[in-house]
């Protein structure tokens, strides 16, 4: 009888931590998603911040010119 209610524990124990695992992974598996899901929303934002520094760079040679030419 005490043998079997060993044997009961282990299997619980066994069973809690294959449930940790489970949710570890699936915790894990979510913030990658969710990881993902932000990166591609953010891609429109990338773009735009690209081309304002594009045109910022392009005003910045013009005003460099400008600056040559008073000299």
């Amino acid at each position: 009888m005490n043998e079997l209610i060993q044997q009961l524990e282990i299997a619980e124990r066994r069973r809690t931590v294959q449930s940790r695992v489970v949710i570890r992974c699936y915790e894990e598996m979510k913030k990658s998603m969710l990881k993902k899901a932000i990166a591609k929303d953010l891609e429109p934002v990338h773009e735009l911040m690209n081309l304002f520094s594009e045109e910022m760079n392009a005003q910045n040679e013009l005003l460099m010119k400008l600056a040559e030419g008073v000299k």
